[in-house]
């Protein structure tokens, strides 16, 4: 199997400066748990995970906070 028997080949990208609630959202909608960051070019420079966001990662200020418990019925079984 390669990985393009199983990618998904419609990509969702978000800018650097895209708010992180606004992040949450669309990988909630879209039932996503990544999202490739790119630069104002739509070069890739990154990419912020529902565990970035969701698992105590230190640089996100969001975990743990309101903007976790909001979402979390949507990642966490």
């Amino acid at each position: 199997m390669k990985v393009s028997d199983v990618m998904t080949s419609e990509v969702v990208a978000v800018l650097r400066g895209t708010p992180i609630e606004e992040v949450a959202r669309v990988m909630t909608e879209r039932k996503i748990g990544g999202v490739p960051v790119v630069d104002a070019e739509r070069r890739p420079i990154g990419i912020i995970t529902e565990g970035n966001l969701f698992l105590g990662n230190k640089r996100v200020p969001y975990s743990g906070s309101q903007l976790s418990k909001r979402y979390s019925k949507h990642f966490c079984a």
